[in-house]
């Protein structure tokens, strides 16, 4: 068992909340670029505010025949067809952002799972794993990588002058100083290789750096 196979899913989406709201924004823009028509000729920002503010408008003001149902001609069953198909496109896209959103939550919380269980795997099995030891102080700044999947970033010396940024998950202490980690190469995340660690135990075949 390693550090990695608890995947901390409710902070991470407490964390990716504040980046959907942004993405909610991205959504928004987008219905109302795609909504837009030659009969209401706005701006994306527009359009999408006014289809907003049309969906109560058209959920409440059905025809009077399509209310009661009472058809006397093919044309008032095209009318009634043709505000059901109305009111169906509006609600769709009112409902894109979120959507937009859902999705990016989604996707990420899949990769979170991802980045996690790879890393538990790799670093359980100790195939490909080298050692690293603590630097003194062992804390660095950390990164985006690091903060959107609920890591902290600390240096190892892998050997004279060679140090290298590692990851352990939020959950787990900063090791001390001359303290051996097993580290294991995720490949590569957010544009740069990205190497994760536990604590080393001597009965895991590793390299020494």
């Amino acid at each position: 068992m390693t550090p990695f196979h608890y995947i901390p899913k409710k902070v991470f989406l407490l964390r990716m909340a504040r980046i959907s709201i942004f993405v909610f924004f991205i959504g928004f823009v987008l219905m109302g670029a795609m909504a837009n028509n030659e009969q209401v000729n706005l701006g994306p920002i527009d359009m999408a505010g006014y289809e907003f503010s049309r969906l109560p408008w058209v959920l409440t003001h059905p025809p009077a025949v399509c209310v009661s149902g009472d058809f006397v001609s093919e044309f008032q069953k095209e009318r009634c067809g043709d505000y059901q198909m109305e009111v169906a496109l509006t609600a769709f896209w009112v409902f894109f952002p979120f959507l937009f959103a859902g999705l990016f939550l989604r996707v990420a919380l899949s990769r979170l799972i991802s980045v996690y269980q790879k890393a538990g795997k790799a670093l359980q099995s100790g195939k490909g794993l080298f050692i690293g030891r603590v630097t003194h102080p062992a804390e660095m700044p950390n990164d985006l990588f690091g903060w959107a999947f609920c890591l902290r970033s600390i240096t190892v010396e892998l050997g004279r002058n060679k140090q290298l940024r590692v990851y352990l998950p939020e959950s787990m202490d900063v090791p001390e100083p001359g303290v051996e980690l097993a580290i294991c190469d995720l490949g590569r995340h957010f544009t740069r290789s990205r190497y994760m660690a536990a604590p080393y135990t001597p009965h895991v075949a590793v390299v020494r750096g």
